[in-house]
C-alpha cells in the first residue's frame, strides 16, 4: 500500500502526534505545531508551567523512550534528499511494538499512580494527569479515562461541558457518553473554511465537507437519543483564520468556571483512538485565578462561532457531492 499511495497521504496511516514544547524548567502543552500558521492565523490551545522539573522529566523520559525505537534521519547519498536508519540493535524494527508498548506503560504507572502538578510541591491546587493513546502499541490510556470522567459528572443535570476539535469526528464511545448524558454540552467544530485543508487541491480539498458529514450524522444521533436541548451545536470560523484547537472543559454548574479541562494532542475522534500516537492531560484545579483563566479561554474560543443545524447544512455550499459521500465513507476512520 505504501507503494501505491503517494508520499503526502503517509499520515493517513497513523502518526505521532504528541506535541510539547520544553526550555529548561519550563514546558508548553499543547496540541499546535510549530509551522508559521499557528503564531499567524491558526487558532490552538497553549498552556505554559514553568519551573516544573518532575513534569519536564516525565516529558523528556516520553520522548527518550519513543525515540529509541524511531528511525533516525540522516543525509542520503542517493536521489532522495534523506535517508532513514533503524538504530535499536536490540529489537528490530520488525519486533518492536511489544516491547516499546510495555515499556511505555510501565513508565506511565508511575506519572498516573502520583499525578503531576504545577509546583513540585504536594500542596498544589492543580494536578495533571498524563494519557497516552496509541492503538497501533495498544496503549488506550486516554480512552478509559476519559470515559471514567464522563461517567463520574453524567448525572448532573448542572454540569456543563464544553467540548471542541477542529477535525470534529467525536469517537463513537464519547458519543454514547453524549447520548447517555444528564449534563449540558456545548460542542465546537470548525467551519469549512475554518478548516486546514479548506481549498486545498484535489482529494484533500473534499476533507472540510467530508467532516460537514460527520457533523450532520453526529445531529442526527442526538435527535434520536432526543438530547437536542442538552446539547448545543456551533462552527467556528474568522475571517482569514484557521481552526485546531481541542479539549474538553468541565464546570460544576452554568455560571461557574471550569474545574477540569482535558488539552493536548488528542482531537477525540477515532482517528486519535486508533491510528495515531497521542499525548494528552487532564488538568483538575481548585485554583479560582486559573479556572478564572480556562472561563477566559472557552469564551475567547467561542465568540468566534455561530449555532449551527439543519438548516446549515441544507445550505447548497454545504451539500456534499456524491463523490465526496463515496470518498468520505470509505476513509471514514482516518477522519
Amino acid at each position: 500500500m505504501a507503494k501505491v499511495v503517494p508520499r503526502r497521504f503517509d499520515e493517513g496511516w497513523g502518526t505521532w502526534h504528541a506535541k510539547f514544547y520544553c526550555f529548561d524548567d519550563d514546558v508548553i502543552l499543547s496540541g499546535a505545531n510549530l509551522n508559521r500558521s499557528y503564531f499567524v492565523d491558526r487558532q490552538d490551545r497553549y498552556l505554559v508551567f514553568s519551573n516544573n522539573k518532575r513534569l519536564i522529566d516525565y516529558c523528556f523520559g516520553i520522548l527518550k523512550t519513543f525515540a529509541r525505537y524511531s528511525y533516525r534521519l540522516g543525509p542520503s547519498h542517493k536521489a532522495e534528499d534523506y535517508a532513514l536508519e533503524w538504530t535499536n540493535p536490540e529489537t528490530p524494527y520488525s519486533s518492536y511494538i511489544p516491547r516499546i508498548s510495555q515499556e511505555i506503560k510501565e513508565y506511565q504507572e508511575i506519572y498516573r499512580a502520583d499525578p503531576l502538578d504545577t509546583t513540585g510541591h504536594t500542596s498544589s491546587d492543580v494536578e495533571l494527569l498524563p494519557m497516552i493513546q496509541s492503538g497501533p502499541l495498544d496503549i488506550r490510556e486516554e480512552e478509559s479515562t476519559l470515559m471514567s470522567l464522563l461517567s463520574s459528572v453524567n448525572s448532573s443535570p448542572e454540569t456543563v461541558i464544553d467540548l471542541t476539535s477542529g477535525y470534529f469526528a467525536l469517537y463513537l464511545p464519547y458519543q454514547m457518553q453524549v447520548f447517555a448524558s444528564q449534563c449540558q454540552w456545548r460542542i465546537l467544530a470548525a467551519s469549512p473554511k475554518a478548516n486546514g485543508f479548506y481549498g486545498s487541491k484535489g482529494v484533500s480539498g473534499r476533507i472540510p465537507d467530508g467532516y460537514t458529514i460527520l457533523e450532520k450524522a453526529f445531529w442526527e444521533k442526538v435527535k434520536r437519543a432526543g438530547k437536542e436541548a442538552q446539547v448545543g451545536m456551533r462552527e467556528w470560523e474568522r475571517e482569514g483564520w484557521t481552526y485546531h484547537a481541542k479539549g474538553i472543559w468541565i464546570r460544576p454548574s452554568p455560571d461557574s468556571d471550569p474545574a477540569i479541562t482535558v488539552f493536548g494532542s488528542t482531537n477525540l475522534n477515532s482517528r486519535s483512538a486508533n491510528l495515531d500516537t497521542e499525548l494528552s492531560f487532564i488538568l483538575r484545579t481548585e485554583s479560582e485565578q486559573l479556572r478564572t483563566r480556562l472561563g477566559e479561554e472557552t469564551r475567547h474560543i467561542w465568540m468566534h462561532s455561530n449555532v449551527v443545524g439543519e438548516s446549515t447544512w441544507a445550505q447548497p455550499e454545504r451539500v456534499p457531492s456524491l463523490t465526496t459521500r463515496i470518498i468520505a465513507a470509505m476513509v471514514m476512520k482516518m477522519l
